[in-house]
């Protein structure tokens, strides 16, 4: 149920009563509410039955949203908040600005100043912190023995409310994250990912530089706009906002200890809100948010990016009839883009830019595809290049939604390559379009049940899906409250699904297979950008380019319209089938009881 109330009065037993003098200033120095009021509060959240957690969703009358858990048994609490900004809101001119802003704001807020001051805080009661910056988002989080979580919320929720942002720790933090990039400089994901941004439509922020580094940050380019204290003071003025904000805390205290903990923590971000929002945020305040919506952005540690005629088509699926978005080039698209990889590498990986996510949660159709054309049973693309073919074109093939964005998605099918398989790519593709063949015939002659193939598939994944959500082992502190702040911000969650939602399929009446149909036929030749990463010996790059901010070697030139019609005319390998039904799937979740002593001595 939802309803409006006010924040509870009791006392903070677990800080004697007391509030950490960050959630007790604001900027200026003047006073704090004693605590944000609770606007909205749900309490009906839909969890697994063996989970022995709490749960609670509420919103701050600032626009703040935050799920609360408790667990009386955990010996550590953790928090994280992330923000629905990321490297796409970076200015043209001064690249990583975003990430520049994360990195500032660990370094001091007006209640504790010192620039260790957390670190050290979380360092002395067992605990660790880190943070984000990705495409559209930005996190931060916290991990720490139960009994310090109110003073560490406290010190953590200053960050937001009453950063410092000082001009000597922007010039100090500037080299760090130069420093960073340097690093990563060798890194053939970084390497991929940023050939895949600059070789893509500059009007698209998926085409921006994500980093930064000292030439973006402290640039002439820059210099013109502001020193750069002052660009981090306007990044974060601008962008965050309470109300583009989610927080999840998991301490041992009761919910409504956790509700007034979080209240009275997060009061000073009523100073930030602002009417109307900045633009793009108003429907990020609509609500509560599509499942992972970082999928295919990087893995990040502190300060790292997490982390897709021409070729368009006309698409029926939320998007009216109208062009389908994305950031491919006509260029990229029907075009073979060949990179050098740092270390002995081989892979071939097609993407293809489809719907955003959220047009594809209902169906599933993203996961259907991705179970079929990255299976490993016999009969599958997997087996046939891995094993069945002699000698091997692979070591692997995976397939799913690779980027994510707000407008679109990229849907990838990759394959790490023997040597052998690297001399034979174009082969490799024509059995890969051979597959996605297979997989549109069978969704064009399926009747509604199946979601577009045999019923067996989607039920299996159903049902996997079911067992992975009802009978998971407890995930540990930190980890949860990082995936659950970030899956608040997925459109079209209710609060009370947050925890179900990656988990749910439709059932069989309402798995209509024509949403598969519709992403199979974005799975073209002539809408593929083909990646193909390997040493330039065995690639044939002549005279590559250079990627901008890597060095990265590389070639980008269209594939022979001759070629591109034969993969779009590949017929499936005839040893190339569908997954049959799996026996080892339950069709039943009932316990069984275990037979007598008797009984079972008989049996053996």
């Amino acid at each position: 149920f939802v309803f409006a109330r006010a924040a509870p009065a009791r006392a903070l037993r677990r800080c004697g009563g007391k509030l950490p003098r960050a959630a007790a200033r604001l900027s200026g120095g003047a006073a704090a509410p004693a605590a944000a009021a609770t606007t909205r509060v749900v309490d009906d959240i839909v969890s697994a039955a063996l989970d022995r957690r709490s749960y609670r969703w509420v919103e701050l009358d600032s626009g703040l949203r935050a799920l609360l858990i408790s667990d009386a048994n955990s010996d550590k609490a953790a928090a994280a908040l992330e923000v629905k900004t990321g490297h796409f809101d970076d200015p043209a001119d001064v690249a990583g600005l975003a990430h520049f802003t994360e990195h500032m704001m660990f370094l001091g807020t007006e209640s504790f100043p010192d620039e260790r001051s957390f670190k050290d805080f979380i360092g002395r009661h067992g605990g660790s912190s880190n943070a984000f910056t990705g495409m559209e988002s930005t996190g931060y989080h916290f991990g720490v023995n139960a009994n310090a979580l109110p003073e560490a919320l406290g010190r953590f929720a200053s960050f937001f409310a009453e950063p410092l942002l000082r001009e000597d720790s922007a010039r100090r933090e500037m080299q760090a994250v130069h420093s960073e990039f340097q690093r990563n400089l060798q890194s053939d994901q970084r390497r991929i990912f940023q050939l895949l941004k600059s070789t893509c439509d500059p009007a698209h922020p998926f085409s921006k530089f994500s980093t930064g580094s000292l030439e973006t940050l402290g640039g002439a380019a820059a210099a013109a706009r502001g020193a750069p204290h002052e660009l981090v003071r306007s990044f974060f003025e601008t962008h965050y906002e309470p109300r583009r904000m989610t927080l999840c805390v998991l301490g041992q205290q009761p919910l409504d200890e956790l509700e007034e903990l979080v209240g009275k923590s997060f009061a000073g971000l009523a100073r930030l809100v602002r009417s109307p929002l900045t633009a793009g945020a108003e429907a990020l305040s609509a609500g509560p948010a599509l499942e992972d919506a970082s999928a295919g952005a990087f893995s990040a540690e502190a300060g790292s990016e997490r982390a897709l005629g021409d070729g368009s088509v006309q698409s029926g699926s939320g998007h009216g009839g109208a062009a389908l978005a994305g950031p491919f080039t006509a260029a990229q698209r029907g075009g073979l883009l060949t990179m050098e990889p740092v270390r002995e590498a081989r892979m071939l990986r097609l993407l293809w830019e489809v719907e955003k996510e959220e047009a594809y949660v209902q169906s599933r159709a993203t996961r259907l595809a991705s179970a079929v054309l990255g299976s490993e049973v016999e009969g599958s693309l997997h087996w046939l290049l891995t094993r069945h073919l002699w000698p091997p074109l692979a070591t692997s093939v995976s397939a799913g939604v690779s980027y994510s964005f707000s407008d679109s998605s990229l849907f990838s099918v990759a394959v790490s390559l023997t040597p052998e398989g690297l001399a034979r790519h174009e082969e490799v593709s024509e059995l890969v379009y051979g597959a996605i063949h297979l997989l549109r015939e069978t969704a064009a002659a399926a009747p509604s049940g199946g979601g577009g193939l045999p019923p067996h598939v989607r039920a299996e994944r159903a049902t996997m899906a079911r067992l992975a959500f009802e009978f998971a082992d407890e995930a540990e502190p930190l980890g949860v409250v990082k995936a659950l702040a970030s899956r608040m911000h997925t459109p079209g969650i209710a609060p009370s699904q947050i925890l179900s939602r990656p988990y749910s399929w439709p059932d069989e009446a309402r798995a209509h297979p024509a949403p598969l149909r519709e992403l199979l036929e974005l799975l073209t030749p002539r809408r593929a950008l083909t990646l193909l990463v390997g040493p330039r010996p065995e690639t044939r790059l002549e005279a590559p380019l250079q990627e901008r901010w890597y060095g990265t070697p590389y070639g980008l030139q269209p594939v022979a319209d001759e070629a591109l019609t034969r993969l779009a005319e590949a017929a499936p390998h005839p040893d190339l089938r569908l997954p049959p039904p799996n026996p080892y799937v339950p069709d039943s979740f009932q316990l069984l009881e275990p037979p007598p002593p008797a009984a079972a001595a008989a049996a053996a």
